[in-house]
């Protein structure tokens, strides 16, 4: 088997219904007898057992595997096993509600024919939808191409972070080290990838043919749960700037790891923004608590005492007022 596609899932038995769709079509139309689908559900209690026998028996042609977890595992033991189940030299995983094109797995199934045993890690363009519906091709400069791994974070920055762009080696990632330490990070596809990349080439795949559709920042922050007493988003982008910091701990060079730590910078200003202008708890003891995470990972640099810091502590009323005033002036 050349490619598992392996669908990590919980609960959302509507939007896999829709993905399995899509991707049994494809197949369908590809003849290909190296593809297989893989549903990974995290214990589900919906339809999802339902929706996956239903094109089990549909498209009896098509190798289909489902397995079923006999208790919620979290996200990312829950990808492990699609790469522990997985039985083909490659799996891409991919969430149950990013839209596929309708060439998306023949432009990928094409790539990997052409670069099979050439490289451990791929990568796969795609479109962001905001909720507004204004569509930005992700990574609008990169070619489709063999890069050396530790070339692949000035190519993509860290544009994998989003699940569904990435294939792995299954070899690769069950060679790696024991990634039970990555257990509980929600980051696990981000930092095997980070493990792994320097050891081979990375096949980047130019064309967009997956969009990731974003919420709105006030329904993100909605749908949310509070861990460790940081908000999810917060503590998930803290946990991305601590990611840049430590690259140079893994062999990647001080120029990249600067690089990314720069990029951080803005994104981290933009974060705190966002924050204050659509979360309703604003306490003084949150501002101190994600005043307190930003350091953990920034300490003594004076960005985070000039710039960040501040940010953090101004009033929720003093973004908004900003907002307002930006509104008015356009």
């Amino acid at each position: 088997m050349l490619l598992t596609i392996a669908i990590p899932t919980f609960n959302r038995a509507e939007k896999l219904d829709l993905q399995l769709k899509n991707i049994c079509d494809q197949l369908i139309e590809l003849q290909r007898d190296d593809i297989c689908i893989l549903v990974q559900d995290n214990h589900s209690d919906d339809q999802t057992t339902e929706i996956s026998n239903k094109y089990m028996s549909k498209f009896e042609s098509i190798d289909f595997v489902y397995f079923r977890n006999e208790s919620n595992l979290g996200f990312d033991r829950n990808v492990n096993l699609c790469l522990t189940n997985s039985k083909s030299k490659y799996t891409w995983i991919l969430s149950d509600d990013d839209d596929l094109n309708s060439n998306a797995i023949l432009t990928v199934i094409s790539e990997i024919d052409r670069n099979v045993g050439k490289f451990n890690f791929a990568f796969i363009n795609y479109i962001v939808r905001s909720s507004e519906g204004v569509c930005a091709n992700k990574c609008p400069n990169i070619k489709t191409k063999l890069v050396n791994g530790m070339d692949l974070l000035y190519e993509i920055e860290l544009s994998h972070s989003f699940i569904s762009s990435c294939i792995f080696e299954v070899k690769s990632w069950s060679n790696n080290k024991d990634v039970s330490e990555y257990f509980d990070s929600l980051w696990i596809h981000l930092l095997v990838a980070r493990d792994i990349v320097p050891n081979g080439k990375t096949l980047l795949i130019s064309e967009p043919v997956i969009t990731m559709n974003m919420p709105s920042l006030e329904e993100s922050r909605d749908s949310v749960i509070y861990e460790d007493k940081l908000e999810f988003y917060t503590n998930a982008h803290i946990r991305i700037s601590k990611f840049c910091y430590e690259l140079d701990n893994y062999g990647y060079s001080n120029d990249l790891k600067q690089y990314l730590v720069n990029k951080c910078r803005d994104y981290d200003q933009r974060q705190v923004i966002n924050y204050k202008l659509t979360v309703e708890r604003n306490s003084f003891k949150d501002m101190i608590r994600i005043a307190k995470a930003y350091y953990s990972v920034k300490n003594n640099t004076w960005s985070y005492f000039l710039v960040l810091l501040p940010l953090i502590l101004l009033p929720r009323e003093f973004f908004k007022a900003l907002k307002w005033l930006k509104y008015v002036l356009k």
